[in-house]
């Protein structure tokens, strides 16, 4: 919120690199005269995300939970922090990173990086978030540009949904894999711009040849015809009608720059220069 970032100052707290986590690791650990490889240090270090707090936090818990006083090799560490991904919470901040990762990822044509956020939401158990990221990527990122993905995704998330983790993750990385290699279309947003001059109150008054016919008044009779042109009795299956109110101008749609948009592109282009009446 505006007022009260105007009344703070934002500091942002960077990654610490995973080197300078391993040489505090190391002085912590000498300190507490704690037997630890050099191999487990790493695995630390590289778990920890650049967050020196989240390591210090895992040599504590890996002290006290090391009953023997044995050393610590890798697979004593990965038996007592019991794997890598105890630093993912579906409640916090990360989750959504994750989430934000992956539909980004998607829309940039990564499928390397939208593979590993989908692997790091599915490694959480959570399936139902990135099905319904995936439905969403879907319609908005790819839509009219392939607008057969839009049915296969639907598919896709029903039969993971329906198998469940582990199987689930079949279907949905072959989605994955589709969406972030089709072309792109956003013309789905489109929709904002005319929900933007619907807030704004316009179009109240429609015009009298799209309204319901039924809906005459006993007032209305005079104005019962509505003079309605059927397209489908024009050549083309088109003729030129006052669709909109008039007090909305805007051109909420303009074609991607992909082959199936332009196409219908060309297609409305060629209907409406042959004007009918």
């Amino acid at each position: 919120y505006s007022p009260i970032l105007s009344r703070s100052i934002i500091f942002e707290f960077k990654a610490i690199n995973k080197n300078d986590i391993k040489k505090r690791l190391e002085k912590i650990t000498g300190i507490l005269e704690m037997k630890i490889n050099n191999e487990a240090l790493n695995f630390i270090s590289e778990i920890s995300n650049g967050d020196m707090r989240k390591a210090v936090n895992y040599i504590e818990f890996i002290y006290k939970g090391n009953n023997e006083k044995e050393i610590i090799t890798l697979k004593k560490c990965n038996e007592i922090i019991d794997k890598a991904s105890i630093n993912f919470s579906r409640s916090g901040d990360a989750h959504y990173d994750f989430i934000s990762a992956l539909h980004k990822s998607i829309r940039g044509s990564d499928v390397d990086a939208s593979l590993f956020y989908l692997a790091k939401l599915l490694d959480s158990g959570d399936l139902i978030s990135a099905c319904r990221r995936l439905l969403c990527v879907a319609n908005e990122d790819i839509g009219l540009a392939n607008p057969h993905v839009i049915s296969i995704a639907k598919n896709a998330v029903d039969t993971a949904l329906m198998l469940g983790l582990p199987e689930g993750r079949l279907p949905l990385s072959n989605l994955v894999i589709l969406l972030a290699s089709s072309p792109k279309s956003n013309s789905a947003l489109s929709i904002d711009l005319a929900l933007k001059d619907v807030k704004l109150g316009k179009g109240i008054n429609i015009p009298r040849i799209v309204q319901n016919v039924h809906c005459v008044g006993k007032d209305d009779e005079k104005n019962k015809n509505q003079n309605y042109k059927y397209p489908h009795n024009y050549p083309n299956h088109y003729v030129f009608q006052q669709y909109l109110p008039l007090d909305v101008k805007n051109n909420y749609y303009k074609a991607g720059d992909n082959k199936i948009e332009k196409k219908y592109a060309e297609y409305l282009e060629k209907i409406k220069n042959k004007k009918n009446s």
